[in-house]
């Protein structure tokens, strides 16, 4: 294994505990300091508790932002196909939110899923287009 891919698969596992720290662990270093909550939403972008249709997008645009690491580390590290990349982020997330329900460490919510996804699949695709300008 060349160094590049060394690198490239050494980041990812760094970035996937990196993740499991902001998503389960909520950077909190301990589960008793994490708001014990055990709730389900099944419906995408609902929000109880929100006045006037408002929208809780800085939460949205976060876990968008926070999955797009993940995806483009995922396919540096192993160039896999991008659907198959797509589907394992896929349930990491789905993973991520039934861990929640689970420990009772947060709400388990599709909106999450479908963000986390998207920010998954971004970073999955910068990643291919830098690929292909490279090879130019």
């Amino acid at each position: 294994m060349n160094r590049n891919a060394w690198l490239a698969k050494a980041a990812f596992f760094v970035y996937l505990l990196l993740l499991v720290w902001i998503v389960i662990f909520k950077t909190n270093f301990s589960l008793e300091d994490i708001h014990m909550v055990r709730e389900v939403n099944l419906i995408p972008f609902h929000y109880e508790n929100v006045f006037e249709g408002d929208f809780p997008l800085f939460e949205a645009l976060l876990n968008i932002l926070v999955f797009v690491p993940f995806g483009f580390l995922l396919h540096k590290a192993f160039h896999g196909h991008v659907l198959r990349e797509a589907l394992l982020v896929v349930s990491l997330s789905l993973s991520f939110e039934i861990t929640q329900y689970v420990l009772s460490i947060g709400a388990s919510d599709i909106t999450d899923l479908i963000t986390n996804t998207l920010g998954g699949v971004v970073g999955i695709a910068l990643a291919v287009l830098i690929a292909k300008r490279s090879a130019l």
